[in-house]
C-alpha cells in the first residue's frame, strides 16, 4: 500500500490489473462525514451511469435510424468503475 501526500491510497491487486483507491481519514472523521461522501460518491456513479446510457442511446438511435435500445442491451450498459 502508498500513501499519497494528501491521504490518498493506492492499493493494487496481486497481478496489479487493478488499483483500489481510497482516502486516509483521521480517526475523528464522523459517521455523518462518511454518510455524506458516500451519498455524493453514489450520486456520482449514477450520473455517469446515466451519460453513458443517454451517448448509448444515441449512438443506437443514429446507427439503427431511429430504433431505441432493447431492454436486453439497456440491462447491460454501465460506467465501467
Amino acid at each position: 500500500m502508498k500513501s499519497g501526500v494528501y491521504g490518498l491510497v493506492r492499493k493494487p491487486n496481486l497481478d496489479g490489473s487493478e488499483h483500489s483507491y481510497f482516502i486516509k481519514a483521521p480517526d475523528t472523521v464522523s459517521e455523518r462525514f462518511s454518510t455524506i461522501a458516500s451519498d455524493c460518491l453514489h450520486n456520482l456513479r449514477s450520473a455517469l451511469d446515466n451519460l453513458i446510457y443517454r451517448l448509448a442511446e444515441l449512438n443506437v438511435e443514429r446507427r439503427k435510424g431511429g430504433k431505441p435500445i432493447s431492454p436486453e442491451d439497456a440491462g447491460k450498459i454501465k460506467f465501467p468503475i
